[in-house]
């Protein structure tokens, strides 16, 4: 898992492998705030993003997953949100198997050593497929209406 502001991308771009640092210079150049909700194609199915709009939950609702042939890079346009995240071989509990029409497996909660980040505008993480997350969670006592994009980047092959 990476964590870092937006405005570090450049300090990165050298230690990524080529689809990671092109996923990132995309992010880095891209006016996101003008993206309409959905998905943009950048590279096909190697890369492409989702851009949505939701109110957060509380944890409980939030469910924790992993995936299974994408890395994630989640960056928020506006609003905060807690997100949470293990080790995938922490004593998690898988739900489901692999399911690999959505490239997801969720587990049970609670996640065993769980850590959590207060993820802000213009701050990214980078999930690997062997990083449980839950995300859009509350960080405060009421949701809260956030907007953000999600790069998935195919990390096999």
């Amino acid at each position: 898992m990476i964590v870092e502001s937006k405005s570090k991308i450049d300090k990165l771009l050298p230690y990524m492998p080529l689809r990671l640092s092109r996923a990132m210079a995309y992010l880095r150049d891209t006016d996101v705030q003008a993206l309409s909700d959905g998905r943009h194609e950048i590279e096909g199915k190697d890369i492409y993003a989702m851009v949505s709009s939701y109110e957060t939950e509380e944890k409980d609702k939030c469910v924790p997953e992993a995936h299974i042939k994408y890395i994630d890079i989640h960056c928020l346009i506006t609003g905060e949100e807690t997100v949470y995240y293990a080790p995938a071989d922490s004593g998690c509990q898988k739900i489901t198997g692999k399911d690999t029409q959505k490239d997801m497996i969720t587990f049970a909660s609670p996640i065993a050593n769980e850590n959590k980040f207060h993820l802000k505008k213009d701050y990214m993480i980078v999930f690997f497929p062997w990083d449980v997350h839950r995300t859009r969670c509350s960080s405060g006592k009421k949701p809260q209406k956030a907007r953000k994009i999600v790069i998935k980047v195919r990390a096999e092959g």
